[in-house]
């Protein structure tokens, strides 16, 4: 028979390894970049400077409602940290770890809403 002691514990195996993983890897879909290929797509990509002031009411309501729970602060306290994130990819970081598993955006009835947030995240950090 083995000895229990000596074979490391799965869980503790599988966290370690986790926290060396880019967390939005187990998001891929859900981050995958959609080929634009029409004029009003190629516009609707135009750089943005702020993610909150480029949504609608209606679209921040339904982002809150849809994305976040109807949490409006946890949305706002999000946006802001988006906003002042230096690129796309530490904003992908940041939300695979913090945002998508909390409120389970990769889940079938949310990944259509979540995709059109991530487009206006995307936008964010494209060139002025």
């Amino acid at each position: 028979t083995k000895d229990k002691l000596n074979e490391p514990d799965s869980a503790e195996a599988a966290s370690v390894n986790e926290d060396e993983l880019d967390p939005s890897e187990n998001y891929k879909e859900l981050f995958e970049l959609e080929e634009v290929n029409d004029l009003s797509d190629k516009l609707s990509n135009a750089p943005i400077k702020d993610i909150r002031s480029s949504m609608g009411l209606n679209e921040r309501v339904l982002t809150i409602n849809e994305l976040f729970g109807g949490n409006a602060m946890t949305f706002d306290k999000t946006v802001k940290a988006l906003n002042q994130m230096n690129n796309f990819e530490e904003a992908k970081r940041f939300l695979s770890k913090e945002i998508v598993p909390e409120y389970a955006w990769h889940e079938d009835n949310k990944l259509k809403k979540a995709k059109i947030f991530l487009k206006l995240v995307r936008r964010r950090y494209k060139s002025q």
